[in-house]
């Protein structure tokens, strides 16, 4: 597996994850990120339960969610028309791929 360097320090950081079911992750993820001295934290989500956003607002500068769901407990995938999981393989060819982009 391949280890990213974070240079963030005063700067911007957008945190996207494809849901948030407990929040739990994301909470997580924000205290980690925090440590390196973000200028601001923003999550960009496209589906989350009510309580998950509640738990983390008070941790991130912005927050952008399009669909935000009542009910309890509330699975991710239950948001969307297709579903299936990315190997962390997959996600590192992603994002190496993008980076030679940039």
């Amino acid at each position: 597996m391949t280890f990213f360097t974070l240079r963030i320090k005063d700067k911007s950081v957008i945190i996207v994850d494809d849901g948030l079911a407990s929040g739990i992750t994301m909470l997580t993820t924000i205290k980690a990120i925090k440590r390196y001295s973000p200028e601001k934290i923003i999550v960009a989500i496209p589906t989350a339960s009510k309580g998950s956003l509640r738990m983390i607002s008070p941790h991130a500068d912005e927050i952008y969610c399009l669909n935000i769901r009542e009910s309890y407990p509330f699975a991710v995938a239950e948001a969307y028309q297709e579903w299936h999981d990315l190997t962390d393989d997959e996600v590192v060819e992603t994002l190496n791929m993008l980076r030679k982009q940039v």
